[in-house]
């Protein structure tokens, strides 16, 4: 059931990133300026990362897409059932819909303006990444919390 679980997760957030970014190359002007100068919804083609990280070098985006991607199939593979989790599948919703993108149009269609261009994808990316690091202190606190009660209460099973 886990399995089915994070692969409706993962397919349904792929699906909803595509086809948002259909919409907004169909329907959503370029950059244009509203209110004063501010826009929140307009296309942008984003040869880079976000906050303009390698821009000049699409080639170096795709492959740590690649990579990136590569890396969680691995960690899925080898960690199945630690890894099957909402935020896992949204990272790889994320990173998939994002090479998508670089694959088919050569740059990613980012068509939300708040402080920098982003899409649904990003937000996948982010969202997964959250719930990984929660995930990842939970399990650390619970092994902390295991030892400390280890420790308080070894001096009962020593043996004199």
């Amino acid at each position: 059931m886990k399995y089915v679980y994070f692969a409706v997760v993962l397919a349904a957030a792929l699906s909803i990133d595509r086809l948002t970014k259909f919409l907004a190359l169909a329907y959503l002007p370029g950059k244009v300026d509203y209110a004063g100068g501010f826009h929140i919804f307009a296309v942008y083609r984003n040869y880079g990362m976000t906050f303009g990280i390698l821009k000049d070098n699409p080639q170096a985006c795709l492959i740590l897409a690649l990579l990136v991607i590569g890396l969680l199939v691995l960690a899925l593979v080898r960690y199945k059932e630690a890894l099957l989790t909402p935020g896992v599948a949204f990272l790889l919703a994320g990173a998939l819909g994002n090479l998508s993108d670089r694959l088919i149009y050569g740059y990613v269609v980012d068509w939300i303006h708040i402080v920098v261009y982003i899409n649904l994808a990003d937000i996948w990316l982010c969202l997964g990444a959250l719930h990984l690091f929660y995930r990842i202190d939970s399990v650390r606190r619970r092994g902390k919390g295991a030892q400390a009660h280890f420790e308080r209460y070894r001096h009962f099973t020593k043996r004199n």
